[in-house]
């Protein structure tokens, strides 16, 4: 990973690169290199911290960048998904977090314009109106009744022309333009690609560099390309329709010597291009002459003056090139030849004495001879040589407290943590989850009770939030990433990684002793670390006071200031207990006990114990009503149906917690929802490497997007929105909670030995042709299948390989859509935003069969 600082209209900008491809370009000028290298610096500092990145999405690609306040200092490359850009960040963090020293590259290039003949194009020579003729592939010859001029197109499998020629003045130059396309258009570095806000289009050029004939414009580059793969493949099955254009060869290209008349010597003593005519053979032939009125390049005859003069435009075209030039020896002797793009020879030297002589005539025909091209009609355009000068230098960078953007640290709890959040499942240690509410993703580290007492921040993906907990789990039993803090008369503790990052912290509590006491149950949980041991890396922290893992833990939480407090968690009705008697402080119900743990733990009398044993008691004499009611059901389900929760939060497949049955009675399809033509879109293949949990998240993501769509042209704006957030809450929703539900189910009953089949249905809208769709429903099909494959770190992977869980898979593309659904590609409030579009662009997982394993 390195620097770049590039030189453009006289102002510095910066890029970073890894293994030599650009990542980040910085979006700030700078008036000299060594600005341009503090704003480095600054953005290393920046970017090592998380807190400092914000994501877009931009014409369907995704993208980060590094903001300080309001202001944006770098950009990301785009990429095709989320996921690619969380991996890139995570990437980009671990490295300018923990590197110091930098090579970066100051690149300046320097510009000169200058005069070149011969290649500059005139877009009026092309006629892009004119339509196929013949409506055949290949090649199709014409003459323009508008301005009797002579064409040629080239068109594609369909009849359509993909390649237009300029204008000819005869059918011989028109068909030699044919045979250039022959020998070039097979050639991948013939071809130059152009994109403009117009389109993108295509030229195809001779081995010298002229322009043959170019396409016209195409609506993505994709089509460019594809009109080009079509011409390369082709074009050489037609060569035997076109006649090579005869010319006059020897061996090795070159004329014989005989052509050449060196006895003449130089007519006018003038320097440059002089012409004349043999007295004995009559034949036309030109010099060009140095500054002394020398010939140092000779013509061979020429039947006709114009065909001499043609000969002169060819030298002004080509002399300047090096390339141009073969340089010879002779019996002590030296000579050069000037060739065309073409390799035929044009001209040649009379013999020199030494080489130096000889690079001396070279040189000043190379500077000389393009000055005369108005005399001679040749069109000149303007070329910018570019010289790239390079200095390597180095940056050293010291890595402080991190920067941030959020200079209150209030701000920054209130910000990127939500302590509103309560336990989905409420089971001890880590728990991921998905908020509907905040459209983030997060974890908990959860006590006995199943009360948070860690939080993390939001992650904008499922992929960066796993990744954060396994920064979490790597640092937490290193004693010095801890931190326990105070603001404004409150306490928290924090956890920090390797660059001193924080990485997840508590909610406020009333005093050290209760941070340190729930602090104490992550680490002793977590690392079995006896908490004495824990040595406190600041004075200013306060110690353990003693407390110990054998010690009763106090749980007293405080909501962050200008939060409101959270609502009781509502439990799902298969997970609630049905015990009229237990108190409403109970943990099961109600998080936040400092006050009454406290009494009951510091109590020294036998009340105190008293109450701790009746307590006891109705807990015991529940769970154990509660097992005997649930083993003894008159109607046992699998699929138990889940009472609405006070929040909507997604369950994370990583935790959750079900009641397993004996059988399958009262099972219900379960429906899975996908975006339009996800997931791979475009492509056409029926599999997949994505999840369904993937391709959900993404969906669900556009749920607004589907709103103002689906809103727009509307009677009833107010009931369209209700119809679109009713079909993601309530159907997309739900079929991703149903399938995770189901997911723990099967796996229980792999677990007790039983074999499981399951039969999964794809459908999709009728918007794309069949064919297609039937692909698209066997790559949706697919992410189901790797669901399961990948579920809680491949749990059933070996199921699925030993055929104890079968999936049978049935695409039936759009065959069982609806036939009320639109398929109008230029209605797509109907065919894509509709709730009643968006129903058919599912998987049905339309039967679970369980029975026991052989």
């Amino acid at each position: 990973m390195h620097f770049e600082i590039i030189r453009t209209n006289d102002v510095y900008v910066f890029q970073l690169l890894e293994d030599n491809n650009l990542l980040m370009a910085g979006n700030t000028t700078h008036q000299d290199p060594s600005s341009c290298m503090d704003a480095i610096r600054n953005f290393i500092q920046l970017a090592a911290t998380a807190a400092n990145y914000i994501t877009h999405t931009e014409s369907g690609n995704y993208l980060f960048a590094i903001q300080t306040g309001d202001t944006e200092i770098a950009r990301s490359i785009p990429y095709n998904s989320m996921e690619n850009v969380n991996v890139s960040v995570n990437r980009l963090i671990e490295q300018l977090s923990t590197t110091s020293d930098y090579e970066v590259n100051v690149i300046e290039t320097r510009t000169q314009s200058i005069q070149r003949p011969g290649l500059q194009v005139d877009l009026d020579a092309y006629d892009f109106t004119q339509l196929s003729r013949s409506g055949k592939a290949g090649f199709e010859v014409f003459q323009s009744a508008k301005n009797n001029l002579y064409y040629f197109h080239f068109n594609n499998s369909q009849g359509q022309p993909i390649l237009y020629s300029q204008a000819y003045a005869s059918e011989t130059t028109r068909n030699n333009g044919i045979w250039s396309v022959i020998q070039n258009a097979d050639k991948e570095k013939r071809y130059e690609r152009k994109e403009t806000d117009t389109g993108a289009y295509f030229i195809l050029k001779a081995i010298n560099g002229r322009e043959i004939a170019r396409s016209n414009f195409f609506a993505t580059t994709t089509e460019r390309d594809e009109a080009i793969q079509s011409l390369q493949k082709t074009v050489q099955s037609f060569a035997d329709n076109y006649r090579k254009p005869e010319k006059t060869s020897t061996r090795n290209g070159n004329p014989p010597v005989d052509k050449y008349n060196f006895t003449v010597v130089s007519q006018s003593g003038q320097a440059g291009f002089e012409s004349f005519q043999s007295a004995d053979t009559k034949q036309y032939y030109f010099h060009f002459n140095d500054a002394d009125g020398q010939a140092i390049l000779y013509s061979q005859g020429y039947g006709n003056i114009a065909g001499r003069d043609n000969g002169i435009r060819s030298v002004i075209k080509n002399a300047y090139q090096d390339a141009r030039y073969v340089r010879n020896e002779e019996e002590g002797k030296h000579y050069f030849i000037l060739k065309a793009g073409n390799n035929q020879e044009i001209a040649r030297s009379p013999l020199f004495d030494t080489t130096a002589a000889m690079e001396a005539a070279i040189l000043f025909l190379k500077n000389q001879s393009v000055t005369y091209a108005s005399s001679y009609q040749v069109d000149l355009y303007t070329e910018e040589l570019h010289t790239v000068e390079t200095q390597r230098l180095s940056l050293h960078v010291d890595h402080p407290e991190p920067v941030t953007n959020l200079s209150e640290k209030s701000k920054r709890t209130i910000d990127q943590y939500d302590f509103t959040q309560r336990s989905p499942v409420g089971i001890k240690g880590f728990e991921p989850f998905y908020s509907i509410k905040n459209n983030a993703y997060y974890f908990h580290y959860n006590n006995d009770q199943g009360t948070p007492i860690l939080f993390s921040e939001s992650y904008p993906t499922a992929q960066a939030r796993d990744n954060g907990l396994e920064s979490v789990k790597r640092n937490t039993p290193i004693e010095s990433r801890w931190r326990v803090q105070e603001e404004d008369g409150q306490y928290f503790y924090s956890l920090r990684s390797g660059n001193n990052q924080e990485i997840a912290r508590s909610a406020f509590y009333n005093s050290r002793e209760l941070a340190l006491a729930n602090l104490a149950v992550i680490q002793t949980a977590e690392s079995g670390i006896e908490v004495e041991a824990l040595p406190i890396q600041d004075s200013t922290y306060l110690s353990y006071n003693g407390i110990t893992k054998s010690e009763p833990v106090l749980v007293d939480p405080i909501m962050p200031r200008d939060i409101p407090a959270p609502k009781p968690k509502v439990y799902p009705q298969t997970e609630a207990l049905p015990l009229t008697s237990v108190p409403s402080t109970s943990p099961l119900t109600e998080p936040a006990v400092a006050t009454m743990a406290s009494q009951e733990i510091t109590s020294t009398g036998p009340s105190g114990w008293v109450i701790g044993g009746v307590v006891a008691a109705i807990l015991i004499g529940g769970i154990i009503w509660y097992t005997n009611y649930q083993s003894n059901t008159t109607d046992p389900s699998l699929f138990a149906a889940q009472a609405n929760k006070a929040e909507p939060i997604v369950k994370d497949p990583e935790q959750t917690l079900a009641t397993i049955a004996t059988t399958i009675e009262n099972f219900q399809p379960i429906a899975l929802y996908f975006n339009n033509d996800q997931p791979n879109p475009r492509t056409k293949t029926n599999t997949t490497e994505l999840t369904y949990g993937q391709t959900y998240a993404n969906y669900y993501n556009q749920k607004d997007v589907f709103v103002k769509e689906y809103s727009k042209g509307s009677t009833s704006t107010d009931a369209s929105k209700q119809e679109v957030e009713n079909f993601f809450d309530t159907k997309v929703q739900k079929g991703y909670n149903d399938l995770v539900d189901l997911s723990d189910k099967l796996l229980a009953k792999l677990k007790e030995g039983n074999k499981v089949e399951i039969t999964v249905t794809g459908f999709a809208s009728p918007l794309a042709e069949g064919d297609y769709n039937k692909m698209l429903t066997g790559r949706r099909v697919s992410s189901i299948e790797n669901h399961f494959r990948t579920y809680k770190d491949g749990q059933f992977k070996e199921y699925m390989d030993k055929g104890l869980l079968v999936i049978t898979e049935q695409a039936s593309g759009e065959d069982n859509a609806s036939g009320n659904i639109s398929d109008n590609r230029d209605d797509v409030r109907s065919s894509l935003y509709s709730p009643s579009a968006s129903e058919e662009r599912r998987v049905e997982i339309t039967n679970v069969t369980i029975q026991k394993a052989n």
